[in-house]
């Protein structure tokens, strides 16, 4: 999987590994200065690919067809409203982001919109200034398609979703949710999830790996993520009588555990994806705040080839 991202501060300057450019392969550090742009990066992760998928929908007129696409991406931004977020639909309409897949994964999808995936390298989802288009890399020349197909979309929707981005808001978000919210968004989440079979069997698949991808799964007294999700990992919260959540372990163990339900997003995500999608990549900002150095070096080293693509953020010597 390839991202470009464009219009973001200067996050084109942030160096991975000690040379510019953004790696979604292995384990990357992308260090920069206090604002070089890291978190506009996270933000932009977290956000672009729900609006993008949204605008892809509205254009092709799956809204109508499975209007659930359109419920799991107004649940991802109230998400974003309640974190904090801004601006983000301003930056949308003025920035370039695209999703491009290597022609080996998306091969079935090509054929089924009448591609010889042979001649392609390269199978992008594309937004430049709220437009979407799809968009092929051909012997390093870029075209628009002519053709699409609903099996070249999904495959599209599912490997845009598989970016998972937790910004520094959604951690420090979490601590002042209040019981309330939280079962908003369980019961939007699970709205959603029970009309993904009027959809089909791609589309569910995209949605899912799109909420999979958004939404932390958590325990929350009595509302279990965890089964809707089909994810093992959770968060431990406890209502107080006031109905404020308050988090039952440490800034350091939380970061622990969100690194671990980076794993889990990983393992199911590749699992509902049978072969379609790339390597997830996972971008965490301020990733080891409030972790020891002995536990960041073994959450960087220990699992790379397990966690493919961490893109992890954050000027920390490891």
């Amino acid at each position: 999987m390839r991202i470009e991202l464009s219009d973001y501060g200067d996050i084109q300057g942030l160096v991975v590994d000690g040379k510019p450019g953004f790696s979604p392969r292995g384990v990357s550090i992308i260090m920069g200065r206090s604002g070089s742009g890291k978190t506009l990066l996270a933000n932009a992760l977290y956000m672009e690919p729900a609006l993008t998928i949204a605008d892809v929908a509205r254009q092709l007129g799956l809204v109508e067809k499975c209007p659930v696409i359109v419920d799991a991406v107004e649940t991802v931004k109230a998400m974003a409203d309640l974190y904090g977020f801004r601006n983000y639909n301003e930056l949308h309409k003025s920035s370039r982001f695209s999703v491009c897949v290597e022609s080996s994964i998306a091969g079935d999808a090509l054929v089924s919109a009448g591609y010889n995936p042979g001649s392609v390298d390269f199978v992008c989802l594309t937004n430049d200034g709220g437009k979407p288009r799809i968009e092929l890399v051909m012997s390093g020349r870029l075209t628009t398609v002519e053709r699409t197909s609903t099996e070249l979309v999904a495959t599209l929707i599912l490997n845009a979703a598989s970016i998972m981005s937790w910004p520094r808001q959604l951690r420090e978000g979490i601590h002042s949710l209040s019981y309330e919210e939280v079962q908003s968004i369980f019961n939007s989440l699970k709205r959603v999830k029970g009309r993904v079979d009027y959809c089909g069997f791609d589309f569910a698949l995209g949605v899912s790996a799109l909420l999979m991808a958004r939404v932390p799964p958590l325990v929350v007294g009595e509302l279990d993520f965890r089964e809707m999700l089909d994810m093992e990992t959770a968060i431990d919260y406890l209502p107080l009588p006031n109905r404020k959540i308050v988090l039952t372990k440490p800034t350091g163990e939380l970061v622990m555990q969100i690194f671990n339900i980076a794993k889990d997003f990983v393992k199911a995500l590749k699992e509902a994806g049978e072969g379609q999608t790339v390597n997830p990549i996972i971008y965490i900002d301020d990733a080891f705040e409030g972790v020891s150095t002995i536990d960041a070096k073994e959450l960087v080293g220990g699992d790379e080839g397990y966690c493919y693509g961490w893109g992890i953020a954050g000027s920390y010597d490891v």
